[in-house]
């Protein structure tokens, strides 16, 4: 009896249509993996030899379990490895729409990565290292753990109501009482004396200042645009939480320092 249930579940006897379905389904499906029964195909030894037999056709791969169900997503004429850093890399840019600053743990056992299938888990670290060496990511460091930071979270972060088009001392958001251009630019001077530099880090200006985060950035940004002031990029991947947050981003990348020009504090 069992030699008989082995033949009848056996590749040669697959339905063509039953696999073609199976696959169709799974690239129509909107998360970047599935599992069976997210595909209308109940558990049972039919659908057991069904995914088999895609899985020797090298047409779906296997990624680990997701909500304790095995996962499945579309295989093409790339390999494994190729397939999983891909999702991992998707998975990445999935978080870079976030309006806020995320920290990302370097690390592939990281509890905010265990709802992702574990062999799409253990591409993350991999992912992330190729979106710092291509520069949409910084690496940083907070309390002896490594993190990666998105670029796209730092820019959305200055960045999101637009691109600034009229001066500051003209501009709701900085004519308003939380920012106070000539503390600002005390706060400066003091820094620069305490520093013996005038390149200054953003989030030490902010904090010795007391202005608003927000507020000083637009002011900033405009005053880099009229050229009395000029952004430095500083070193990114030895920056805290609060330099990036604080950083003046600046086509795409976040520039943790700025230099206020002579005429400005004169």
């Amino acid at each position: 009896m069992a030699a008989r249930k082995t033949r009848r579940i056996s590749a040669a006897h697959i339905d063509d249509g039953a696999a073609d379905r199976y696959v169709a389904a799974l690239a129509q499906h909107q998360q970047l993996w599935a599992t069976s029964a997210q595909l209308g195909f109940p558990s049972g030894s039919a659908s057991k030899a069904l995914v088999k037999h895609l899985l020797a056709e090298r047409r779906i791969l296997h990624v680990g379990k997701s909500k304790r169900a095995d996962a499945y997503t579309l295989l093409g004429s790339e390999a494994a490895e190729e397939r999983l850093l891909a999702l991992a890399s998707r998975v990445v840019a999935d978080w870079s729409n976030s309006d806020k600053l995320v920290l990302l743990p370097l690390s592939a056992g990281a509890k905010s990565y265990v709802p992702i299938p574990v062999r799409v888990r253990e591409h993350i670290v991999p992912a992330l290292q190729q979106s710092v060496r291509r520069q949409d990511a910084f690496a940083v460091r907070v309390k002896g753990s490594n993190f990666v930071a998105l670029a796209a979270n730092l820019k959305g972060l200055v960045s999101a109501q637009g691109p600034i088009e009229q001066h500051p001392a003209h501009s709701k958001e900085t004519g308003s009482a939380s920012f106070d251009r000539e503390a600002v630019v005390r706060a400066y001077e003091q820094l620069t004396l305490q520093r013996r530099s005038p390149n200054i880090i953003v989030a030490e200006l902010q904090r010795e200042s007391g202005a608003d985060l927000y507020a000083l950035q637009r002011w900033l940004l405009a005053e880099c645009s009229a050229r009395r002031a000029v952004p430095l990029l500083g070193e990114p991947a030895r920056a805290t939480a609060e330099q990036l947050t604080a950083a003046l981003v600046v086509e795409g990348r976040p520039h943790l320092y700025v230099r206020l020009v002579q005429e400005q504090h004169s």
